[in-house]
This record gives C-alpha cells, structure tokens and sequence, in this order.
C-alpha cells in the first residue's frame, strides 16, 4: 500500500518545485499551499527550490523578446503594444545566501 503524496518525500520535492515554478494549478496548488502553511518541511522544499532556482536564473543570459510577443501580449491586454515595451534597466538580484 503506497502512503499519501503528503506523506512521500518524493511527491513532495516535485510538488514543491512546481510550485515555485508557478506550474501547478487548480486544487493542487491550494492543496499544496495548505500543507505549506501547516508544515515546516514543506516549506524548507519550497525554500529550497526557490534558492536553485534564483541561482540557475541569474546565471543564464537575459533574452530579449521577440516582437511577435509583445504584438500578443498587447492583444491579450487590450492595450496599445507601446504601453507593453520591455524593461531596460536590468532587475537588481536578490543575494541569495
């Protein structure tokens, strides 16, 4: 008999990785955001995975866009493209210990 997902070291790693990769939704998200709220190791997981991935983040390139997404995005918003121009000052990192 297999024990429950909030029980399984493994579920639990995944679960909290998506979660910081904003990848799980629905009832799962506010399941897990439950059991984060109530347990300590859940949110060291989480804590976790928010250092790698902050890490692996800072460590790529920036890519810049390609227009064909800010032509999208300004459709999706409903707004003109020139309210949707990209950021140009970099993002300040957050030092991670």
């Amino acid at each position: 008999m297999s024990r429950h997902w909030s029980h399984n070291a493994a579920a639990l790693n995944e679960l909290a990785g998506q979660y910081v990769l904003g990848t799980l939704h629905g009832g799962a998200r506010r399941r897990f955001e439950s059991l984060l709220a109530q347990r300590a190791d859940v949110a060291e997981r989480v804590a976790d995975w928010e250092v790698r991935l902050h890490r692996m983040a800072h460590a790529l390139p920036p890519v810049a866009p390609r227009p064909a997404l800010w032509e999208a995005l300004s459709r999706q918003a409903g707004l003109p493209a020139d309210q949707l121009t990209p950021v140009s000052s970099p993002v300040v990192p957050v030092p991670v210990p």
